[in-house]
């Protein structure tokens, strides 16, 4: 298998962990900004973290893919399963902050592998990318971003939602309108 990394895993790689500095970051310079305590201790915290970890962290995406190889390689749904599962639960590098394959604890493991095992087949009936790693690790990227941001609408959906409103809504608008 080739591990050389292709520019389409960089730059799949700086979006992925981009998506979510953003995300983090902002959200942490903005409460610091209108606390106007002038501290900034939590967005420092995540950017020293983010600092002195991400070269630590870049090539686990990496790993997680070549332990998953063997059973990819064999069509071995349940060695697979088994593998992504036990990558996931216990190795917490492989869901750091800014490189999350499960960011939110409402996304089951086994549905995120399911959706793996079914895009990397798709890349392994491809002659051209079968044996590239980079190709794996892009759709590994892909695959968690788009489960993640999914369950991040479902929950804002789920905020928006006044169950007063839905319950009695002319007793909501009245109490609102006047």
């Amino acid at each position: 298998m080739d591990l050389k990394v292709s520019n389409g895993a960089k730059a799949s790689t700086c979006f992925h962990s981009g998506f979510w500095l953003l995300a983090t970051l902002y959200k942490a310079q903005l409460n610091s900004l209108m606390e106007l305590t002038g501290s900034n201790d939590e967005f420092d915290t995540y950017t020293e973290s983010f600092c002195d970890s991400y070269q630590d962290k870049l090539g686990e995406r990496y790993r997680y893919i070549k332990r998953l190889m063997p059973s990819i390689q064999t069509y071995d749904y349940k060695a697979f399963t088994r593998t992504c599962k036990d990558e996931i639960k216990t190795n917490a590098n492989l869901n750091i902050w800014f490189d999350p394959i499960v960011y939110f604890p409402s996304v089951q493991s086994s549905d995120l592998c399911d959706s793996q095992w079914s895009a990397f087949n798709k890349i392994k009936a491809d002659a051209s990318t079968a044996d590239d790693a980079s190709a794996y690790v892009y759709a590994s990227y892909l695959n968690s971003m788009i489960f993640n941001l999914d369950e991040q609408m479902s929950v804002e959906y789920d905020n928006c939602i006044n169950k007063r409103v839905i319950d009695d809504p002319e007793t909501w608008a009245a109490n609102h309108v006047t």
